[in-house]
């Protein structure tokens, strides 16, 4: 029994290992993937035939020019499965359906208020099923979907424990009641956590197997990746770089404070909303805004530089819902910060970039949760 359930764990593990380099360089070849992973050439091959057999990878053609037989190269089949994130803040629903590459087929946002935890179920069932019709997809191809929000969470009971900011929601089953409305498999995670995978997988931290992604929205989230694996931590919950103490304008507070577009609010008041879409000339022009991104980002460059004197990381991702222009100047001000507190003369130090992905990071990290487990391969 032994024997066996350790070559079921070989099985699974060479195969996520074939899936994730399919995933991340297709079109690929066969000796490419033996080269990569170190496995044998009958061991790709046999992994690939029941990949291919399952109908999740295609052989599209050869290799053309070198020498001896053109090699057979390999991709993910987009149209073997679909997968739908689903992301809820409290002003905001948004959702994408993809395919199995991660090419969006659909996207949809709305803008609400908070709605109570019936009101969500409801609004995110429209969103699946309109996502569904906006696109090519059907439901007989759908893998699952990917729900994602504010924490605390518990993930492996699929609950929502009572975010800051969310009133009345307390111990919600959100996971189970959102399943239940749309007849799919759903997986409940924290957005920040979500969008971390989003970022690593198809935006600007692709291929880092250590990254931290920092989520810049109305409060201050963060999404951790170890060795290529999503950590989560003992309570699930790991990440929350917003909640970290700072001592800034003369008192302790969370990070969040300083760092958010809700900090950005209480410091410019009705001017805030102009600010947030303001275009670089316009960032360049106004001092008080000059001098808010700063202060906010001395503050947040000494955290991150921290994590990652502690993490030695591959990168440091600072994304979210800023405007484009917005988020290119925090991100230009903490990449000034960071390498001042960075531990001197290691041989790698995390570089710190913007997010490619803005408002559906969160969702499209979201779409990645019903793959995670199959196309990720542990250390």
């Amino acid at each position: 029994m032994a024997r066996a359930a350790r070559t079921d764990t070989i099985r699974a593990h060479n195969r996520a290992l074939v899936l994730e380099e399919v995933r991340l360089r297709g079109p690929v070849t066969r000796v490419e993937i033996r080269h990569r992973t170190g496995l044998t050439a009958a061991g790709v091959a046999g992994v690939v035939a029941r990949l291919v057999e399952e109908g999740l990878v295609r052989e599209i053609g050869r290799t053309a020019g070198g020498r001896g037989q053109p090699a057979t190269l390999l991709d993910l089949d987009p149209e073997a499965g679909f997968t739908v994130g689903l992301h809820l803040d409290r002003d905001l629903i948004s959702g994408t359906i993809v395919d199995l590459k991660g090419d969006a087929r659909g996207t949809l946002r709305s803008t609400i208020s908070l709605p109570t935890p019936d009101a969500a179920v409801d609004l995110l069932r429209e969103t699946y099923r309109s996502l569904l019709a906006s696109s090519r997809a059907t439901e007989g191809r759908m893998l699952g979907v990917g729900l994602v929000t504010v924490g605390p969470l518990d993930p492996e009971r699929g609950r929502v424990l009572g975010p800051p900011n969310f009133p009345g929601w307390s111990d919600v089953p959100l996971r189970d009641a959102v399943a239940d409305a749309i007849g799919v498999p759903v997986w409940l995670q924290n957005n920040a956590t979500a969008a971390a995978l989003g970022e690593a997988w198809y935006g600007a931290g692709r291929g880092a197997r250590n990254l931290l992604y920092v989520y810049v929205g109305l409060g201050l989230g963060g999404g951790v990746l170890l060795n290529g694996r999503l950590h989560v931590g003992t309570g699930r919950n790991a990440g929350e770089v917003g909640h970290v103490p700072v001592h800034a304008e003369g008192r302790w507070q969370p990070l969040e404070d300083v760092v958010s577009l809700r900090a950005l609010r209480a410091a410019f008041g009705d001017r805030a909303e102009r600010l947030e879409s303001a275009t670089s000339d316009e960032i360049a022009r106004h001092d008080g805004l000059q001098a808010w991104l700063r202060s906010a980002s001395e503050t947040l460059g000494a955290v991150l530089a921290g994590v990652d004197n502690v993490l030695d990381l591959d990168a440091i991702v600072i994304g979210g819902r800023l405007a484009p222009d917005l988020a290119a100047a925090l991100v230009h001000e903490v990449s000034a910060v960071v390498p001042r507190f960075q531990m001197r003369n290691r041989p790698h130090a995390a570089r710190v970039v913007q997010g490619l992905v803005r408002d559906d990071v969160a969702a499209l990290g979201a779409a990645a949760l019903p793959l995670y487990e199959v196309f990720s391969s542990e250390p």
